[in-house]
């Protein structure tokens, strides 16, 4: 397939193709009130998707689609700074309220972000979703209490009529999720060097369809006290966020870090860091840039914080290295569910150049 190269669009041609697209999907659009237009772009048919993505394509990228599957084929090949034009352009037709604000995840049935007044709102629906969902699929499971639950939650919308992408996440989940876990097992890559081999079994195709992937962990005949490591690390990570979790929610400071970091392709990007549940409260999707404005913290607590952290991670992994050199009898192995994973043909290449 032909990518079109064309150059860069205004921001004023973007709304002119915007306008054309939405006219093109739903000419009574700009006939509706506020309210009215706000339900239809949260409530969107993937039938008027096609005429309104034909006309973007069109007129960003000079493409034109006679078929749905020509226009998804177009899109798997854009680049990623058409990827970033594109998303500009459209973000008026996803997002909602006064910064055009759009959460890019998946909803229950029948349910859409204005079904959500404010951030806690939704975190709160969808981590007792989340719970209730491990409690049915994992037997003994038991449920954990509310401390905020945003992780990594993506998002786009304009912060005074520029784009972003964003993601969302509670303080103590990206320290402690978002950046020390990594540093901790990097730590433990130090001590006990490793790396993933070939199974006998790897790549045999299944009955069902697919190929099998088998890969185990090559750790010079230390593979039990890697494991043994490995699992205490978990329940240390698991107790440090639990404890930074309720000790900021007791406190409730109130704080939004807002951290901008433009990712490899320099793609604007904001991490937005919640110090604890009950802010979220007085944050409304509607009108998030100017309710975040009025509590924003200063980040070098954030970096204070997480140096913090790294250290007593890298201590404690340090002293339950020397521990379990010492003391773990690597003959007792720990009953596992084993797992059979099956992929397809392409994935499994695509693994495998990642590990060559």
């Amino acid at each position: 397939m032909v990518i079109c190269v064309n150059k860069e669009k205004s921001k004023r041609e973007q709304e002119a193709i915007l306008r054309r697209a939405i006219i093109a999907a739903k000419s009574e659009y700009f006939s509706w009130t506020q309210e009215e237009q706000e339900k239809y772009r949260a409530q969107r048919k993937l039938k008027d998707d096609f005429m309104f993505y034909k006309i973007i394509f069109m007129g960003l990228f000079g493409f034109k689609a006679e078929t749905q599957e020509e226009l998804d084929a177009y899109y798997d090949e854009l680049s990623i700074k058409d990827n970033l034009v594109l998303n500009q352009t459209i973000l008026p037709m996803r997002g909602i309220g006064e910064d055009n604000f759009y959460l890019n995840e998946s909803f229950g049935e029948g349910k859409t972000l204005l079904d959500f007044e404010t951030l806690y709102d939704y975190d709160y629906d969808d981590h007792c979703y989340q719970e209730k969902a491990r409690e049915r699929d994992f037997e003994g499971y038991s449920k954990k209490p509310y401390r905020g639950s945003f992780y990594g939650t993506w998002a786009n919308l304009e912060i005074d009529g520029n784009f972003t992408y964003a993601s969302l996440s509670m303080l103590s989940s990206h320290i402690i999720f978002g950046v020390v876990e990594d540093f901790a097992f990097e730590e433990i890559d130090k001590l006990i060097p490793n790396k993933y081999v070939r199974g006998k079994n790897h790549g045999k195709k299944q009955k069902g369809g697919g190929y099998l992937w088998d890969h185990r962990v090559d750790a010079k005949g230390k593979e039990g006290q890697l494991d043994e490591l490995k699992d205490q690390l978990w329940e240390y990570l698991s107790a440090r966020f639990y404890k930074f979790s309720d000790s900021t929610n007791i406190k409730s400071p109130g704080k939004v870090y807002m951290i901008e970091k433009p990712d490899v392709e320099g793609d604007p990007y904001i991490d937005f860091l919640f110090s604890d549940m009950s802010l979220l409260k007085k944050i409304h999707f509607k009108s998030f840039v100017r309710d975040i404005r009025e509590m924003l913290g200063d980040v070098q607590e954030v970096y204070d914080a997480i140096e913090k952290e790294k250290e007593s991670a890298r201590k404690f992994v340090h002293d339950a290295y020397k521990d379990v050199m010492e003391n773990h009898d690597s003959r007792i192995v720990k009953f596992k569910k084993k797992k059979k994973v099956v992929i397809a043909e392409q994935v499994i290449k695509d693994f495998e150049n990642l590990l060559d």
